[in-house]
């Protein structure tokens, strides 16, 4: 009887061993899944951030872009300007150049 009583205590042991490695296997698993959840939350918002940077960005060039048109468009009309300006000083009816 105290054969058969030890070997039910060794296995009732092995068994709570078994369980408890088993819930600390568990446990890690569940830290690792929460991290893993919140890495994922932190990445999603900061991919979410960055395309709104993106988009500002490319506003911004597209408001650069017309405002260097605009001023190359200026650019062209002033030399324009002043090309027949220089025409206007070469004539000898008008002098707007003395």
């Amino acid at each position: 009887m105290q054969d058969k009583s030890r070997i039910q205590i060794q296995k009732l042991n092995n068994l709570n061993r078994q369980q408890k490695d088993d819930q600390e296997a568990l446990d890690s698993m569940l830290r690792q899944k929460t991290d893993l959840d919140n890495r994922n939350r932190q990445l999603t918002h900061e991919m979410a951030e960055s395309t709104k940077r993106v988009e500002k960005l490319r506003e911004h060039i597209r408001v650069y872009e017309t405002s260097l048109d605009e001023q190359r468009r200026i650019r062209d009309e002033l030399k324009l300007e002043v090309g027949s300006s220089k025409g206007l000083c070469k004539n000898p009816v008008i002098k707007v150049c003395d």
